[in-house]
């Protein structure tokens, strides 16, 4: 995995961002990062109690704390088709989501998007159905279609793990890396 050394050697704090919907396979995949990179792995949750100001403070202060390379299994970006599909009401508009694209950077961010076939996404949730933050295959398909679409400003990547290696996403990232690296961040 010498790919890799490049992506967690470097002198600056890193920060890999993973996105998708139930079942995606991203807390998996973040363990099998974290461990690999030596990286700190943090898992968002839904918090449902907090309001639109204490979840974009909750986000902010994280990116204002950052002291070493992360891996967030989820973030922000859920707020918008979780909270519009599941709640119908996302508490972070679009200048929010910006302001925290911004804040991240100085951490040379990647963003993952894992996003396996819809069959694969409703076989997950059907075996992990109590565990799960969704209580109805409709709310899935349509946040599965959501992250289909998914954009963002920052240098982003799909990964399917039913047709791509560990071993190819990691010369995905690294070509990212090597990307940001010499052009700057994207305008």
């Amino acid at each position: 995995m010498e790919l890799l050394k490049k992506i967690s050697s470097s002198s600056s704090n890193r920060l890999i961002i993973l996105e998708g919907p139930d079942g995606a396979g991203k807390t998996t995949l973040a363990s099998k990062l974290a461990k690999q990179l030596n990286f700190k792995l943090y898992h968002f949750s839904s918090d449902e109690d907090l309001d639109s100001v204490s979840l974009k403070n909750k986000y902010t202060q994280k990116l204002n704390n950052l002291n070493s390379n992360f891996i967030f299994d989820r973030s922000w970006f859920s707020e918008t088709p979780y909270g519009t599909i599941h709640r119908n009401l996302s508490r972070l508009d679009s200048s929010a989501i910006a302001r925290l694209e911004s804040l991240c950077i100085p951490f040379d961010p990647i963003v993952v998007v894992c996003l396996p076939s819809l069959t694969q996404i409703l076989h997950n949730f059907k075996t992990r159905f109590n565990q799960e933050y969704l209580n109805c295959e409709t709310e899935l398909i349509d946040i599965y279609d959501w992250y289909s679409k998914f954009t963002t400003s920052l240098p982003s990547l799909v990964y399917n793990f039913e047709i791509e290696t560990f071993a190819n996403l990691c010369l995905n990232l690294k070509a990212l890396n090597n990307v940001y690296y010499h052009e700057g961040p994207p305008c």
